[in-house]
């Protein structure tokens, strides 16, 4: 299918939130940010989707959820996101740092198995036909998804919508600790995209909602949203707002 479009058959958004940690520390706001974030984007964007939160956030049904049920609910000219907000955890591999998320059941101190890696959820992308994929990490150690590249969004939207792009957004760099509140009931970075304000203008990209969600994260917190292209990124724009 190499028809051209100008805007996408599906949106669909699948938020995780995890506050109930059985032998890390509880958090307060995640799972809260996991239900807003999915009730922003139905309810102003025309999302659909749904939440997976507390006991059902194992890491089978993460990999289930990408590699079976996604598949099977989207399309080439769909654009999907995926948000995480819980715990995340960086150990060393091979002499390199590795960023992983941390589902509900694992131990404290982890072993690794029990984690999911990021660059290994990253290839399970692979399974998604989406031409426009955005991956959101509100947890610590997220910044080892973001592969820097120069921004072009000086493009026109008919031109850009239609080279793939698939984004990550992280809270914070690898090395910061990201706040699991700061704004109201919020964490800092999911009060600051649920307010971005350039998410009022319908053709609104990607880049310059980030741009929008690291000034303010970093003006209110010592954390610094950081943003990457993900392997098969063309250099297309993303926009929620089509």
């Amino acid at each position: 299918n190499n028809k051209s479009f100008n805007t996408y058959g599906k949106k669909f958004i699948v938020t995780i939130g995890i506050d109930k940690y059985i032998q890390w520390s509880p958090l307060n706001n995640a799972v809260n940010d996991s239900i807003s974030v999915l009730n922003k984007f139905k309810e102003s964007f025309n999302f659909e989707g749904y939440n997976v939160s507390d006991g059902q956030v194992t890491k089978d049904r993460i990999e289930k959820i990408i590699k079976n049920d996604l598949p099977l609910q989207t399309g080439l000219n769909d654009l999907l996101v995926i948000s995480f907000h819980g715990h995340g955890h960086t150990a060393r591999v091979s002499k390199q740092p590795r960023g992983f998320l941390v589902p509900i059941t694992a131990q404290k101190p982890p072993l690794l198995h029990e984690l999911i890696c990021i660059s290994e959820l990253i290839t399970w992308l692979n399974y998604i036909s989406c031409r426009h994929v955005l991956l959101l990490f509100d947890c610590c150690f997220s910044g080892f998804s973001a592969i820097r590249s120069d921004m072009k969004v000086n493009r026109r939207t008919s031109v850009m919508i239609q080279q793939t792009c698939r984004v990550a957004i992280n809270a914070g760099t690898h090395r910061q600790k990201v706040l699991d509140g700061g704004w109201g009931k919020h964490s800092v970075f999911t009060g600051s995209l649920l307010n971005a304000e350039c998410l009022t203008k319908r053709e609104v990209t990607i880049t310059e909602l980030y741009n929008e969600i690291a000034s303010k994260v970093t003006q209110i917190a010592e954390q610094t949203p950081t943003m990457g292209r993900l392997p098969g990124d063309m250099g297309g724009e993303l926009y929620i707002g089509l």
